[in-house]
């Protein structure tokens, strides 16, 4: 598998010069990137890798699986020679230092070949973390996501009251919208019309609070009284007041307009 970064300005193309699940060869403006990977069976993909003809700006890495002196001392073993022999045939340089392990035997078998000029590796490799540190740094992890989690969170609110419209039919609905959508999925035609019920529901709740309250005003206080309960607590602004078909968005044309209503 090999990764390409989305961006606007690179051009990436997969070729195909052979037939392989052990290669995949990837060119990005240019450059050709070689993804290598031998099982070391009877479909070795290194004969493949040795009859494909190397282009320019060119880099081949992955796990070739054999020794040779050049990347690491001892014996070449497991056509260690050939893989060396192929390299300096077309002039790829080695960007492995030598004696660096790449696997957690030690041994250094996972390779990077390029003739792009100037070209140099890093290899960061690290043995399996021991599941006793696994275990200290996911603690760790947890204690600082909690502490910030405190620190740039609001602590849910318990005991809060429901807004003054919402009625025991509102809950039902809700109830009932929650339940079937949790067992089906978003489009579901079920959860649609259940949606839609609750919305129906608390429209009219909230039609028949206004009403209500309208009809109880029989002084200044009361409307003073609604006038404090449509301040809006914080950067938020209440919803618009609708009293026959006229749309009041300020809260002073909200209080006249429910005086005016509660008069006539």
């Amino acid at each position: 598998m090999t990764y390409v970064r989305r961006y606007s300005r690179l051009l990436a193309d997969q070729i195909r010069p052979f037939e392989t699940r052990d290669i995949l060869w990837i060119t990005v403006d240019g450059m050709t990137t070689v993804n290598f990977y031998r099982q070391n069976d009877k479909s070795d993909a290194l004969n493949t890798l040795l009859r494909w003809p190397i282009p320019e700006r060119c880099l081949v890495a992955g796990d070739f699986n054999a020794r040779h002196h050049t990347w690491q001392t001892g014996q070449a073993t497991n056509r260690g020679q050939e893989i060396a022999d192929w390299a300096s045939e077309h002039e790829l340089s080695l960007l492995n230092i030598l004696d660096i392990p790449t696997n957690p035997h030690g041994n250094t078998i996972d390779l990077a070949f390029t003739n792009v000029p100037l070209a140099e590796a890093t290899v960061s490799w690290s043995r399996r973390t021991p599941p006793v540190e696994l275990g200290e740094l996911a603690s760790s992890l947890a204690s600082l996501l909690t502490s910030a989690a405190k620190a740039a969170g609001r602590p849910a609110r318990k005991g809060g009251r429901s807004a003054p419209w919402w009625t025991e039919e509102c809950a039902a609905a809700m109830a009932g919208f929650r339940a079937i959508r949790r067992l089906s999925l978003s489009f579901n035609q079920n959860v649609q019309v259940a949606k839609r019920d609750f919305h129906r529901v608390a429209r009219r709740a909230k039609r028949q609070y206004w009403r209500n309250l309208i009809d109880s005003f029989t002084s200044n206080s009361a409307f003073l009284k609604a006038v404090r309960w449509l301040k809006p607590l914080g950067a938020f602004q209440p919803p618009s007041l609708q009293v026959n078909n006229v749309v009041y968005e300020t809260q002073m044309d909200k209080a006249n307009a429910l005086q005016q209503a509660s008069i006539e």
